[in-house]
């Protein structure tokens, strides 16, 4: 509790909201890597999905998109990920208007989704190509260039 009488998670500051994604989601991954078997939590890949807002301009987009490369190299956390239509959040918010490190963070998030077969083929349903192609032919940074070229293979 602050001296407004809320807890950190009702006040609204949204430092403090996406340090705590942050941290839970540190955790999360942290808990599944020492104990594989621990059931997962539906509420990390919902929270990280609806927090970006499909908001280019959200100030915390870099933050949302490094908590979602961790969370997203474990496979349960990639399933739950893509069923709550994390996949057309990414290629919204690729569709915009996003600085490189924000590109190359959310396309390395499709990339690691493509490690599994069943997303991979999931994947085809959606509109990647065209729109990482389109991002490839703007492109001036060479690690936004291999990521995409990774995400084609």
């Amino acid at each position: 509790m602050n001296n407004d009488g809320c807890s950190i998670f009702e006040c609204g500051d949204h430092y403090n909201l996406h340090q705590c994604d942050h941290i839970k989601n540190n955790i999360l991954v942290q808990v599944h890597v020492s104990r594989p078997s621990s059931p997962m939590p539906s509420a990390g890949a919902d929270s990280i999905a609806d927090n970006s807002d499909e908001n280019p301009a959200n100030e915390y987009m870099q933050s949302i998109a490094r908590c979602l490369q961790m969370m997203l190299r474990v496979d349960e956390y990639r399933f739950a990920f893509v069923s709550v239509d994390g996949i057309s959040t990414l290629l919204q918010v690729l569709s915009g208007r996003v600085n490189f490190q924000v590109q190359y963070q959310l396309t390395f998030c499709l990339w690691v989704l493509t490690f599994n077969p069943v997303l991979a083929e999931k994947m085809n349903k959606f509109n990647v190509i065209p729109i990482l192609a389109d991002i490839l032919s703007d492109s001036v940074k060479e690690k936004v260039t291999r990521i995409i070229l990774a995400v084609f293979r």
